[in-house]
């Protein structure tokens, strides 16, 4: 399996967990500091789960992880829909968007503004 497109299952192994925390610890112990596992005066720090940076060390864990028998699965692919897409069309194909224009510091409202709505599907549109 390519450990750059796994993930552990739940619910997690422990002892898969320790080993893999004893065993990419002991394998990064004489990198030079400080660094991403080891703080200037040797002292553990706890491998991030979102730093981009740590990718490859996030990796290196699951390949251990697995090896000391973590279960670890392929994410499921997204239908290919870009990532944050709708599930599904949204039913509504208009809304109502209330803008109270005031002026500060002193609140004061304002008689005419322009208003530039952008967004998805939308070209820029003006209402003054």
């Amino acid at each position: 399996m390519n450990a750059d497109c796994l993930r552990a299952s739940r619910p997690l192994n422990s002892k898969g967990v320790a080993a893999a925390d004893l065993t990419i610890y002991a394998a990064h112990e004489k990198d030079p500091r400080p660094n991403a596992l080891f703080d200037a005066a040797g002292k553990k720090k706890p491998l991030s789960a979102i730093d981009p940076a740590q990718e490859c060390l996030r990796d290196e864990w699951m390949q251990h992880y697995a090896r000391t028998g973590g279960k670890v699965e392929q994410p499921k692919p997204n239908n290919g829909k870009a990532p944050g897409a709708a599930k599904q069309p949204c039913p509504c194909s208009k809304a109502t968007l209330t803008v109270r224009v005031r002026y500060e510091p002193v609140d004061a409202p304002v008689k005419t503004a322009s208003v530039t709505i952008t967004g998805p599907g939308l070209s820029h549109q003006r209402i003054s």
